[in-house]
Formats: structure tokens, sequence, C-alpha cells
């Protein structure tokens, strides 16, 4: 008896460590979760916004998050653990071969600006002001290891000139 409760007890830890291991350990894969949509008129302002009496808000501007993050190995195995929506992606259709995980982060970090200030224009233009874009360059968003640029340029350096052009 004392023989089946040792293997019982050796079993149940083994088990255990399993289900913890697929809580906590990475897999090589990406989880998607979308949010529902969330109103933020009260968070965004648009310069010039005009209120009237049948839109007192202003509008209606909302906004999708969507959760990515590296699934475990257990969301690897069943995604719907994370809700409706859940969509597992292979990291490699996600992350370009050669870029590290700090550029990666650069790049998101860019283009969330990049879009603040693109969000602003359309809001100006749609409430009919006249907004002259102009970029002064072209942003490096990703910089292929087996070209000469690497080491040169960086995630998020701006091009204004080529060969003195």
């Amino acid at each position: 008896m004392g023989r089946v409760r040792r293997l019982l007890i050796i079993l149940a830890a083994v088990a255990a460590a399993v289900v913890v291991a697929g809580l906590f350990v990475q897999s090589n894969y990406y989880l998607y979760l979308p949010d529902k949509a969330h109103p933020v008129d009260a968070l965004v302002t648009v310069p010039g916004e005009k209120k009237t009496d049948e839109n007192p808000g202003g509008g209606g501007i909302y906004m999708v998050d969507v959760l990515v993050a590296k699934a475990s190995l257990a969301e690897r195995a069943i995604p719907a653990v994370r809700g409706d929506g859940a969509t597992l992606v292979p990291a490699q259709a996600v992350n370009p071969a050669g870029v590290s995980q700090k550029q990666l982060h650069q790049q998101g970090l860019n283009q969330m600006s990049q879009s603040q200030e693109d969000a602003v224009t359309v809001a100006l233009r749609h409430l009919g002001y006249k907004v002259k874009v102009s970029r002064d360059g072209a942003e490096v968003i990703e910089v292929d290891p087996k070209y000469p640029a690497q080491g040169e340029l960086e995630v998020g350096d701006v091009i204004v000139e080529a060969r003195g052009l």
C-alpha cells in the first residue's frame, strides 16, 4: 500500500510540473487576442473639433486593441484557453529573420508614433481643415543582416539623402 501511495504522489508531482511548465514556458508561437471596441471620445482631443446638438460628443472614436504575446505551451496546445477570437501565429510569420527583439520593439514604437500623427491629420481633414503633410525622408523599419546596411542603419533612422541627392 505504501508503494502505491508513493507512486501516486510521484505521478501527481510530475503532472503538476507538466501543468506549471505548460502555463509558464513560452512556445515558438504568438497569440493574437482582440479585445472589444472601446469608445475613446473622452480620451482623444482633436484640435478644432466642433460639437453639435445632434452629436454632443463630437464624434464616435473607438479603439480596438489586440494583445500580441508569446503563447505558452498550454496556449499553443489549446488557443481557446485565452478566449474567443484568439489566433495562434508561428513566430517566423511574425518576426523577420535576423531582426532582434529590440529592433522590433523600436519599430513598434515608431509605428505607434506615426499612427498618432496620422490620426490627427485625418481628423483635421475630416473637419474641413487643409493639412499639409511633408515627410522629411524615409524611415528605416527593418535592416536585413545579409546586406551592407547592417551595422550602419538602425530601425527608426530616417534617410534624408542618398549619394548626395
